[in-house]
């Protein structure tokens, strides 16, 4: 069962127990342990956003409704999941910076906020001496990735994926919001067209809602088609939320995620 004490326990990011070398799929119970009350430097990262937001400006939109309820759930502290498409390696700091232009959505940010990051930032060779401390400072969180992962490993991988979601949800019912990529990758293919949508927003939603919280699902888009560098910003578009606390399967919400993605990005596209 997912931790319903909502009293964080702040570990110093740069002294973090764990080593490089704990962040393991063998050790992801350990791992994912660490992160459930981990809460990072909420300094560094309003730092962080307020340089993301003057670096990077983007163009940021934000649906009516969406606006509406995004302003009620953070008034009654409740946590923001930002399910996003993915295109680039920097993704989640342009949609920081777009966060900050939302007076809402940075009171929200400044109860905390998390992002998957892959495993490789804290355990990827000679400079996970940098990555780690960063990444950890900045709100990130490990995943692990089904690439690579052999046939005798499928078994601990869905295993450190179902911990990963468990994570994410006492995460929430702490009221740290979250960004995620629920395509799993970037897309290389056609940045009009949103892949597959996985059901790990959903999951992780549905058990935050179990555990007393209300996370609302804010639909995002992001598009990089006229953004010049120092000239123009990407734009973003915060698109239709879902609100799974008024019902809904695993299977019918990452439908209904997935088609408002996609309406965000053709809204962009257009």
């Amino acid at each position: 069962m997912v931790a319903k004490n909502t009293e964080f326990s702040y570990n110093y990011p740069l002294m973090s127990k764990l080593k490089s070398k704990d962040f393991t799929l063998e050790n992801h119970q350990q791992v994912y342990d660490h992160f459930a009350d981990y809460e990072p430097s909420r300094l560094l990262v309003g730092l962080a956003a307020n340089g993301l937001r003057k670096a990077y400006n983007p163009e940021v939109t934000i649906d009516d409704e969406t606006l509406k309820l995004v302003e009620e759930r953070v008034e009654s502290e409740q946590p923001l999941i930002f399910a996003s498409n993915h295109l680039r390696i920097d993704d989640q700091f342009v949609i920081g910076a777009a966060i900050e232009a939302i007076p809402a959505m940075r009171e929200a940010r400044k109860r905390g906020i998390f992002v998957p990051a892959k495993f490789e930032y804290f355990n990827g060779g000679r400079f996970t001496v940098i990555t780690k401390p960063f990444t950890e400072t900045l709100g990130g969180v490990p995943v692990f990735r089904r690439k690579g992962i052999t046939p005798e490993q499928e078994p601990l991988f869905d295993e450190a994926t179902e911990s990963f979601i468990r994570m994410s949800a006492q995460k929430l019912a702490l009221k740290q919001s979250m960004i995620i990529f629920p395509e799993g990758t970037r897309n290389k293919v056609d940045p009009h067209k949103v892949q597959k949508i996985y059901q790990g927003v959903a999951k992780t939603a549905l058990l935050a809602c179990s555990e007393g919280v209300s996370p609302l699902i804010v639909s995002t888009a992001l598009s990089y088609d006229n953004a010049l560098f120092g000239v123009r910003g990407p734009a973003l578009h915060f698109g239709e939320a879902i609100d799974p606390a008024q019902g809904g399967t695993v299977t019918s919400i990452t439908k209904r995620l997935a088609k408002n993605i996609q309406g965000a990005v053709d809204l962009l596209a257009a």
